[in-house]
């Protein structure tokens, strides 16, 4: 499904996606982040969250690399925004709307042509918390990074497939079950 998301989605949005999958931050999150909020040299992002609260994010190599690489604003006015979009009417990069406008419209178009029904931009985040959780196994970990202040918040996030089940118990017999029956 990621694949054929991107396949679908017009390139200018790809790194917003994309940081959103690496990041699990929210769209609003996402389009208010400002390059004064991003600290190259500690690697560390601050993310202004629900409540009016401040998540301190550590920055990988992949998401430098990603954050990096994004044009910047040819509008004064605009630049301080590190998500922008290209105005081609205008040739100015502005603002991204979380909630009207392009972005949405292009993320559902995108959604619908690659025939992926049920996902919303939301899902996203639950994306980086079930794919974190499978790695590391640490849901305090998840929680903190996710900047949820109840760790029962971080379970409704963090979903548990089948195939996790499966292999669980696939590795659970291997420690148990003597090896002649």
């Amino acid at each position: 499904e990621q694949r054929r998301l991107f396949d679908a989605l017009p390139a200018e949005y790809h790194p917003i996606v994309s940081f959103a999958l690496m990041t699990g931050a929210r769209i609003g999150s996402i389009t208010s982040l400002l390059w004064d909020n991003v600290d190259m040299n500690n690697r560390e992002i601050s993310f202004w969250v629900k409540g009016d609260e401040r998540l301190t994010f550590p920055i990988n190599r992949e998401v430098a690399a990603l954050l990096s690489a994004l044009p910047r604003s040819n509008v004064l006015a605009h630049r301080k925004y590190v998500f922008t979009r290209l105005n081609k009417q205008t040739l100015e990069r502005q603002p991204i709307d979380p909630h009207g406008g392009i972005l949405p419209a292009a993320f559902r178009k995108a959604l619908a042509d690659a025939e992926i029904e049920g996902f919303r931009f939301h899902d996203l985040r639950h994306t980086f918390a079930t794919r974190l959780l499978r790695k590391t196994q640490n849901i305090k970990l998840v929680s903190k990074l996710l900047g949820h202040s109840n760790i029962e918040t971080t379970t409704k996030y963090a979903h548990v497939l089948m195939d996790d089940m499966r292999h669980a118990l696939d590795d659970l017999q291997e420690t148990h079950v003597p090896s002649r029956w």
